[in-house]
């Protein structure tokens, strides 16, 4: 995140604070010890996400890195949830005083005490916020392995295909030692002729050592047909350098480009922050056999409908995390879809949830995971 975003971030973040806390108890606003527990809290939240964001990756100590993820983390997500829990408040009461008023009925002593007690209500968020914030935490180090059966009428070499994809890693402030040592597990345990990378493996928080631990994670699986990557958003284009290291762990970098693999087409799609060909250009470059399977790699689900009509079975993305609230804020809405499983026109299309999230240490409710895909072919 470079310095203009990162202070209208942290702008934005002052400004939920600030609504936070007039929506808490007077009571609670005039004791001194609820004050300088606020102030410890949003100090030390605050130079947490600066130091995420803006030096994580130059931090020469591991434990400072693994406190201030988490506690930068666990910050962000209680803010964001606080101050959507208080807007509900608002929006309910209103909607529910209106409605009263409407039927000409007085609003009783006890809904009164229900609606406009801030002490029960802020109590009940505060317990909601961090009791989320902290599953969240769990939730996104217990990698999970998502499997889809998908059947492929055309003609191949072989019978069946089995595939691991996996996506936005996240190599970072969103992952830790562990998260490599669960996914090693899981890829392992599927026994994988091929696997797919789609996108963001890497982040502006990726260090040194990041990168080592997903070089060590490259080198201790095997994949008999190869392991395929395709850029994310994230990763870094500048001089190729993220491609330089995949190629150098012995991962096949496709950019905009096919190749064929034991009958297999697989077609792999620059992210389109890195000069997207159009879906027309690239099926013209590529120039594939409509005869054979064919497997789209694209970071983001989108197209999919133009994918299917391009002759292409199974497309497979990733970049959403899934619903992963507050991360996902409607965004994903504008995409295809935001996680599993569709049929476009005859042709699979997922979507991952992904194994980690970007510059956050927290997951929720969608769930950290790697896909397998058992693939048949009409033979």
């Amino acid at each position: 995140m470079n310095s203009v975003a990162f202070i209208f971030a942290l702008l934005g973040l002052l400004l939920l604070t600030v609504f936070i806390y007039i929506n808490y108890p007077k009571q609670w606003r005039r004791h001194k010890f609820f004050n300088v527990v606020l102030i410890i809290f949003h100090v030390l939240g605050t130079l947490s996400l600066a130091g995420i964001f803006v030096v994580y990756k130059r931090i020469p100590y591991e434990w400072i890195k693994w406190g201030i993820s988490r506690i930068g983390s666990i910050y962000y997500v209680v803010i964001l949830y606080l101050a959507i829990l208080f807007g509900v408040r608002i929006v309910a009461r209103f909607i529910y005083v209106r409605a009263k008023r409407a039927e000409h009925k007085q609003i009783t002593v006890k809904e009164i005490h229900f609606l406009f007690d801030r002490r029960v209500h802020s109590t009940v968020f505060l317990v909601i916020a961090f009791g989320i914030a902290f599953y969240g935490f769990y939730n996104i180090g217990n990698v999970r392995v998502t499997e889809y059966d998908v059947e492929i009428s055309k003609h191949c070499d072989r019978d069946s295909l089995n595939v691991v994809f996996f996506a936005d890693t996240h190599c970072g402030a969103g992952t830790w030692s562990y998260t490599y040592d669960k996914l090693e597990k899981e890829i392992r345990g599927e026994a994988p002729d091929i696997i797919l990378i789609g996108g963001d493996v890497f982040d502006e928080t990726t260090s040194e050592r990041d990168i080592e631990y997903f070089r060590k994670l490259i080198q201790s699986v095997d994949a008999p047909l190869g392991i395929y990557y395709i850029y994310g958003n994230h990763d870094d284009n500048t001089d190729d350098y993220t491609a330089r290291l995949m190629r150098e762990m012995g991962v096949q970098v496709l950019e905009d480009e096919m190749v064929t693999v034991d009958g297999i087409q697989l077609i792999g799609r620059l992210d389109p922050v890195d000069d997207q060909l159009s879906l027309d250009e690239l099926m013209n470059k590529v120039d594939k056999d409509d005869s054979l399977p064919t497997i789209m790699l694209t970071h983001r689900p989108e197209k999919f409908k133009e994918i299917s009509d391009a002759g292409c079975d199974l497309a497979l993305a990733g970049h959403t995390h899934g619903f992963n609230i507050p991360q996902f804020m409607g965004r994903n809405i504008a995409y295809d879809m935001y996680y599993g499983r569709k049929d476009y026109n005859g042709m699979t299309a997922i979507t991952t949830s992904g194994v980690s999230a970007w510059g956050f240490h927290y997951k929720f409710p969608a769930k950290s995971e790697i896909v397998s895909l058992h693939i048949t072919f009409g033979n």
